[in-house]
């Protein structure tokens, strides 16, 4: 019964240590982006591992990598939140354990989405925008029209019957480097792609060698 005891306590301590381990990586990884990024009024980072330790000692790795950045106000439209998941990352182990920095040797799959409110879309077009019940509508000249929502190149566009479409400018390329499709969700423009590479922006923060 004792030794039961005892094993119960050492299992519960490491699976603190554990979490505190994977806690402060988080933490790191956090206030690096912040200083890197203060277009971003809020950063968040969260690692989903476990055992965080015992996966880092045995390859390196962790299952997922998340970072969302908050009001990122860079470029022409202010971006509501940026959320990066970042799938099947190899880690420096040397570095995280001697030095305690996160620095990341390679990825699997790395999913971004950023959503934009209509009111940021608004002031980047110039006009009111609504967007409800999965459709959108632009105040031009006084008249409220239906817009039909679509993608070229590095901008949403909004195109009115008999009228040039109106632009809405996608985050730089630093945030979103790969081409994306966009969608309606409530009142939000969200813009989503895939890579199997990190946004410039992020690999200079957490990429192998810097911190």
């Amino acid at each position: 019964m004792v030794l039961l005891l005892v094993l119960g306590l050492v299992a519960v301590g490491l699976a603190w240590a554990d979490v505190q381990a994977r806690a402060y990586a988080e933490n790191e990884a956090r206030t690096r982006l912040a200083r890197a990024v203060p277009q971003a009024r809020r950063t968040e980072v969260a690692i989903t591992s476990f055992p965080f330790v015992g996966r880092i000692l045995l390859g390196g790795d962790v299952e997922r990598l998340t970072v969302t950045l908050h009001d990122l106000k860079e470029g022409k439209v202010e971006v509501d939140r940026v959320t990066l998941e970042v799938d099947d990352i190899v880690l420096d182990r040397d570095r995280l354990l001697d030095e305690r920095v996160l620095s990341i040797l390679d990825v699997g799959q790395v999913r971004i989405e950023g959503r934009i409110t209509a009111e940021a879309a608004s002031r980047a077009l110039g006009v009111p925008l609504e967007l409800r019940g999965g459709a959108a509508r632009v105040t031009v000249q006084g008249q409220t029209l239906d817009a039909s929502i679509s993608i070229a190149g590095r901008s949403v566009l909004l195109s009115v019957t008999g009228a040039p479409p109106l632009v809405v400018p996608l985050p730089p390329e630093k945030y979103l480097p790969c081409q994306p499709e966009v969608e309606l969700t409530g009142d939000r423009l969200v813009v989503a792609c895939s890579t199997t590479e990190l946004p410039p922006a992020i690999m200079e923060v957490l990429g192998k060698g810097t911190g």
